[in-house]
């Protein structure tokens, strides 16, 4: 990926809660300011969109829920993307299930690597607690 230089100006206050951030992350500062303006330009592309740290690193989630971004996609597609059905599973309106959509169309990369990430997480976690099992793909209704 092309990467471009922006030089900025800021706050010491602000360089300071940059350093314990990236610090926190594990990242350099400058990582986690480029992290933090992406961040930040897709909150104000989505704005029912924010960031959350999780067990498998930052992710989107629907604003005001507990919902990961790739969670509402994966239910979507549950249903082959029938807004009203994935509306009244999660028991979210409409233009939630849309907005988190919207976003996952327009990074469809970042939510396929979440959705492998947690179902890798989810059966490693289980293979601590059964060691003899073994994944297996069920048909689908």
């Amino acid at each position: 990926m092309a990467t471009g230089v922006v030089s900025m100006r800021v706050p010491e206050d602000a360089k300071n809660r940059l350093e314990r951030f990236s610090r926190y992350l594990g990242k350099k500062p400058s990582e986690a300011g480029a992290m933090l303006l992406e961040e930040g330009l897709r909150r104000a592309e989505h704005p029912y969109i924010d960031f959350r740290n999780t067990r498998i690193g930052r992710q989107a989630y629907l604003k005001g829920s507990r919902l990961a971004v790739w969670y509402i996609y994966q239910v979507a597609s549950d249903y082959n993307f029938s807004i009203s059905q994935t509306s009244e599973h999660l028991h979210l309106s409409e233009s939630k299930v849309k907005a988190a959509l919207h976003y996952a169309g327009s990074y469809p990369k970042e939510i396929e690597i979440a959705m492998a990430d947690n179902a890798a997480g989810e059966y490693e976690a289980l293979k601590g607690l059964l060691p003899d099992l073994t994944p297996v793909d069920a048909p689908k209704a």
